[in-house]
């Protein structure tokens, strides 16, 4: 079955399908989100999106635009240091 793009929730609104997602900000028409793919070159990757709608001069939807990153190295080292501060917390209390 196909996972719906962010695109997909622009041009067909779904909560149940947004719940999927990690909206981090949506402002009227516009989404951002992060979220995880579970293969990507055989390894978890993350990525950061952007989608919003494109409207014709009377107002009318006639498409939306979507624009993705590729988030990995940043989420990795958010995890490495946030291991790294529980190691000297731990390391810091035996002491």
């Amino acid at each position: 079955m196909r996972r719906p793009i962010l695109i997909d929730l622009i041009l067909h609104p779904d909560d149940r399908i947004e719940r999927g997602y990690y909206v981090l900000k949506k402002d009227r028409d516009l989404l951002i989100i992060e979220t995880d793919v579970p293969q990507v070159k055989g390894q978890k990757a993350f990525l950061w999106a952007k989608a919003s709608p494109l409207y014709d001069s009377r107002g009318n939807i006639v498409g939306a635009i979507e624009s993705i990153r590729d988030i990995t190295d940043r989420k990795l080292a958010e995890e490495s240091v946030r291991k790294r501060g529980k190691e000297l917390e731990i390391k810091t209390h035996i002491d």
